[in-house]
């Protein structure tokens, strides 16, 4: 199941891509802090 957990994190990973996606959305400058800590 390594493929499984591989997916997994991948998806983790995205959370910080949606972050990153929202900041460009709503313009927030203060959602570049909660997405470089990724």
């Amino acid at each position: 199941m390594k493929m499984a957990e591989d997916g997994i994190s991948a998806w983790l990973n995205s959370q910080c891509f949606v972050l990153g996606l929202w900041e460009r959305i709503l313009g927030e400058r203060k959602m570049i802090v909660a997405s470089s800590n990724c």
